[in-house]
């Protein structure tokens, strides 16, 4: 297993940071898109990997997930979001073309079947890239799919108020998965709204997951079903198994 800081020029002025985790016999290759603000302040300490925000979950992704063997593409906040990246910049040109030079990357690097997976917020990243630059994409997954905004999200209240449902999902042409908690209580990610994401793509894999421990963060917070809270290792296996299987 390798870790490797990257950095990459993208839009005029931009710079891309993700790091590559590697593991010794990968089968694919797989950018991953965080919730929240998509931080991850990744830094290079006397050739060290320096995580600012989001380890927990940064070694998860490399021993609960790389392990299974893929390469994962952790990617961090473009150079001009230092504060991290809201909602509709996920939905813009600029972070599609970030995101597409990334897969560029891989498929020059990894020449390995490529996907994207995002959480939360993620999914809305995932939605985008995968609707307006399929080029080079095999696979996306969407675990815990935002289907409705609130005010406080600003601009895609008013242009989604149903998040990815709002998108243009039935354009989707590459395999697709869907995941979720059956107790999923963060406002975003109703579980009710899922058989809205299966009638738009149509050849749509769903699974729900059940189970883990008490919640002990707010609903939309790491230790809560919304992030698969206590069942994490099943969560990422099983991900990793459809991406395998495709």
């Amino acid at each position: 297993m390798s870790t490797e800081l990257i950095e990459i020029k993208t839009r005029p002025g931009v710079r891309q940071k993700f790091v590559l985790i590697k593991p010794l016999h990968p089968v694919a290759s797989v950018i991953f898109f965080r919730g929240g603000t998509g931080l991850f302040k990744f830094k290079n300490r006397s050739g060290k990997i320096k995580i600012g925000q989001g380890k927990k979950l940064f070694e998860m992704l490399k021993n609960d997930f790389a392990t299974q063997g893929v390469v994962v593409a952790v990617i961090d906040a473009p150079s001009d979001k230092p504060k991290g990246i809201n909602p509709s910049f996920r939905m813009s040109k600029e972070h599609a073309q970030d995101v597409k030079d990334i897969v560029s990357y891989l498929i020059d690097t990894t020449k390995l079947p490529i996907w994207l997976f995002g959480h939360s917020f993620g999914t809305i990243s995932v939605a985008q890239v995968g609707i307006h630059a399929q080029v080079g994409i095999d696979g996306l997954v969407f675990a815990s799919p935002v289907t409705q905004t609130i005010k406080t999200w600003g601009k895609i209240f008013n242009s989604n108020p149903n998040g990815i449902i709002d998108m243009d999902l039935d354009k989707i042409r590459v395999h697709t998965f869907f995941v979720y908690h059956k107790d999923d209580k963060c406002i975003g990610t109703p579980p009710s709204n899922i058989p809205r994401l299966k009638e738009a793509v149509k050849n749509s894999k769903i699974l729900e997951l059940t189970g883990g421990k008490t919640q002990k963060s707010k609903p939309c917070g790491p230790l809560a079903a919304h992030s698969f809270f206590g069942i994490e290792k099943q969560f990422f296996s099983t991900i990793a198994e459809f991406i395998k299987s495709q």
